[in-house]
């Protein structure tokens, strides 16, 4: 099958805060793509918007921070999808390291929880796949 491509194009934010510990979010149990398990905040990269705005933005939206980049952006996953509404994209999932500069936490509804821990305690929650890797290939810039 040949034709153009298309992408699925996902920015992602471990983000910490003064104290260096690491803000992980549950997924809503009502949301049918790995509900209930944990991740770091973001989301799909709109049309013109390079990765670091779209993951500054995300965050924002999902948890009422706003932050900064920290660290280099790791790649992290890329697969073709499978089923759903996207089914035969590219699906490329980018995860950086951002600190908080300003705000409170507030959950959007895509998430029913969000908890500050030590990178230590990351993989005591049961992280989304990817997310998990993604901790353990940044723990350098985690760590610091």
């Amino acid at each position: 099958m040949s034709g153009p491509l298309r992408v699925t194009l996902v920015m992602r934010c471990f983000v910490v805060n003064e104290a260096g510990r690491l803000l992980l979010m549950k997924r809503s149990l009502s949301d049918p793509y790995k509900k209930g398990l944990w991740e770091c905040p973001g989301g799909k990269v709109d049309t013109a918007e390079d990765l670091w705005c779209a993951g500054i933005r995300e965050v924002e939206q999902e948890t009422g921070f706003l932050v900064e980049p920290v660290a280099p952006l790791t790649y992290v996953d890329n697969h073709v999808i499978r089923e759903g509404k996207y089914k035969g994209n590219l699906y490329v999932q980018v995860i950086g390291v951002a600190r908080v500069i300003a705000g409170t936490l507030r959950l959007s509804t895509e998430h029913e929880a969000g908890v500050w821990i030590s990178y230590d305690n990351v993989f005591l929650y049961d992280l989304a796949p990817k997310i998990k890797e993604a901790a353990i290939a940044l723990k350098e810039y985690l760590t610091k």
